[in-house]
């Protein structure tokens, strides 16, 4: 489990320092405050990215609340995987977590319409696409059951591997891909010809080091922070995948917080998102030129190459609307990248 808890640890770390600022009433009785407030995630405790929590959100959360909350954060995996985290979310036991971008589209499958292949090609469009569409999401996660406190950013996945070089589509056939990401994932690979091995998060670090799998998609931090330097060999920085983290809050959390409390955090969260996801990029790419430091292979798509992938898996956002996300969610994500580069240029 530690392997795949590191691969997303800066996304979920990045989102829990959102949540602490609030006392929040019991369920059913807005007027008894919960001095605890329990939220989860599989992140371990201690690491490097608690440092902004520390230093960017910590005195806002002070300066809002005070010191008189309690928030009970339970590290590394203890109250399970995402799944297991948001089962008891609903079930009450749990307020809040924070999630990898997988665990965002089990609480709502819509959010995979950003997960799209190839979808973005920098993180200003992703800052006009939130900009544009939170309220959106927002809406689609009440639906569920939750309320998306923040939407912060996992990374833009690369492809990894234990010494597969991916410089052509051809490079895919037949190599096996590590898969837990969900039904976008899968198609993504199918499509590009790879053999799919598919893991629950216990089996994942074993499969590693037995060779059950010779290559995967994640963040650079993914490498870096699970110590893989004797298992990963390559690596291609195309930007094949962009990944969200979320804060999540069950909806009778955030009802319960009082409305005053609510409008002073919309007031700062802007800001405050801005700074802290500056900071959780600055990690990643950090993280990406690490492994260069480590003697890993870079493997690049020319430019041909790459029209050529983005061609096998172009039709992946029309085949999965109507089953993972409307197709107007995705309609409306399409024209507000097309107004982006109509306006600044195609990157």
């Amino acid at each position: 489990m530690h392997y795949v808890k590191i691969a997303v640890l800066a996304a979920l770390v990045a989102a829990l320092s959102f949540l602490a600022p609030f006392n929040y009433a019991c369920a059913g009785d807005s007027q008894t405050p919960l001095k605890r407030y329990k939220l989860a995630t599989i992140a371990p405790k201690g690491v490097g990215w608690a440092v902004h929590y520390e230093n960017l959100v910590l005195p806002v959360v002070r300066e809002l609340a005070g010191d008189d909350f309690d928030v009970k954060v339970f590290w590394g995996g203890a109250m399970g995987d995402d799944e297991e985290i948001l089962n008891k979310m609903r079930k009450g036991f749990l307020q809040g977590a924070g999630l990898s971008g997988q665990g965002a589209t089990q609480a709502c499958p819509a959010m995979s319409v950003v997960e799209l292949p190839f979808l973005f090609d920098n993180y200003d469009e992703v800052d006009y696409v939130k900009e544009k569409m939170t309220p959106v999401f927002e809406a689609l996660f009440r639906q569920n059951g939750f309320y998306l406190f923040a939407w912060c950013d996992q990374d833009f996945d690369i492809i990894i591997s234990k010494g597969v070089s991916f410089t052509r589509l051809e490079d895919f056939k037949d190599v096996r891909f590590m898969t837990w990401y969900g039904p976008l994932e899968e198609k993504l690979l199918t499509n590009l010809g790879a053999d799919l091995v598919p893991l629950d998060i216990p089996e994942i670090a074993p499969a590693a080091q037995t060779g059950k799998y010779e290559a995967a998609i994640g963040p650079a931090a993914f490498v870096l922070g699970a110590q893989m330097h004797n298992v990963v060999r390559n690596i291609n920085p195309c930007k094949i995948r962009y990944s969200p983290s979320v804060d999540l809050l069950t909806n009778a959390a955030w009802d319960a917080v009082p409305q005053a409390t609510k409008e002073s955090y919309f007031k700062r969260r802007e800001a405050l998102m801005k700074k802290f996801n500056a900071k959780v990029r600055e990690d990643n790419e950090r993280s990406l030129q690490a492994l260069y430091t480590y003697g890993m292979k870079k493997d690049e798509f020319s430019p041909s190459e790459l029209r050529r992938i983005k061609a096998a898996t172009r039709h992946i956002g029309t085949d999965l609307a109507g089953k993972l996300y409307s197709r107007a969610l995705l309609d409306e994500l399409l024209q507000h990248l097309e107004d982006y580069r109509a306006a600044h240029g195609e990157q």
